[in-house]
């Protein structure tokens, strides 16, 4: 069975150089380690993929070939430069007088990346004052191989929700909740301090309203914690009394004593809570400029 055009599915996938076997980009943990490219703040998980469209894209050979698979299945794709990241085009490798760099041109060296008039590169050579930099992009020329499984295919609202929240946010277990038609999520924690959070509700929104269209209405709550009040310490205990003192009226520490945590109790994030809310837009962007 291959996929429709637009289907949500699961992919774990390996993807390596073919000649030289260098694993350039994984979703599984272990493959990353023994290849060496692991990033600790990287969400190991399989990737979702909407099949045949640009919602959640991957390059259009690796696409193609996932569209021929079914649940379960496991392939190895590979995929020519020609549907990858293109051929190596010698026009894109130039040389520009090292201040081109700046004012701190001494600084680089071979292979840093450098951005020229907008322009990502990387140095490819340097020397009595000239720099030569190379525009091609870095895996330009190569056959690429996909060590890759269909997971699973996504056709039940609260699986298809949980999994855009995992692609656009990064959020493991997101919390969320369906009445009547509006979709409620609370965001809580870093993910509010991140300047890109703005769009990616735009974008999530946009999703949520194309692949489960019965909702009326997305509605983002933003939940703040009162972290000094979280972090206060609980008073301590009152010294031990004197030795003059327990011999005495039996009343050490009598009037002095108070009750730890007494009326000082709050709760935490209470009036800190806001709510946004984004209805269907007719005239919105249907994807995110690349063509899978």
């Amino acid at each position: 069975m291959t996929f429709e055009k637009g289907s949500l599915i699961l992919v774990e996938y390996t993807m390596r150089a073919k000649d030289s076997d260098a694993v350039i980009e994984t979703t599984r943990e272990e493959d990353a380690k023994a290849g060496s490219i692991h990033d600790p703040d990287v969400l190991y998980v399989p990737r979702l993929v909407s099949v045949g469209e640009a919602n959640y894209p991957v390059l259009k050979g690796f696409a193609e070939g996932l569209g021929e698979m079914s649940v379960g299945e496991s392939r190895v794709i590979e995929v020519g430069p020609e549907k990858a990241w293109g051929a190596r085009d010698p026009k894109q490798v130039r040389t520009y007088p090292q201040r081109k760099l700046g004012k701190d041109a001494d600084r680089y060296s071979v292979g840093d990346r450098v951005l020229i008039d907008d322009k990502p590169g990387i140095i490819r050579f340097m020397s009595s004052g000239r720099v030569q930099i190379d525009f091609n992009h870095v895996h330009a020329g190569k056959t690429l191989a996909y060590d890759a499984t269909v997971k699973e295919l996504l056709d039940k609202p609260d699986d298809v929700i949980r999994s855009i929240l995992l692609a656009r946010l990064s959020i493991k277990e997101p919390e969320f909740a369906t009445d009547a038609g509006v979709l409620s999520i609370t965001l809580a924690g870093d993910i509010l301090e991140s300047m890109e959070l703005p769009a990616a509700k735009r974008r999530i929104a946009r999703d949520i309203f194309k692949f489960v269209p019965d909702l009326d209405s997305v509605r983002f709550v933003e939940s703040f914690e009162n972290k000094a009040k979280a972090a206060a310490k609980v008073p301590q205990q009152p010294d031990p009394p004197a030795a003059d003192d327990a011999a005495g009226d039996g009343n050490a520490g009598g009037d002095d004593t108070t009750t730890a945590g007494g009326d000082d109790t709050t709760t935490a994030g209470g009036d800190d809570t806001t709510t946004a809310t984004t209805t269907p837009d007719n005239n919105a962007d249907s994807g995110d400029g690349r063509t899978a």
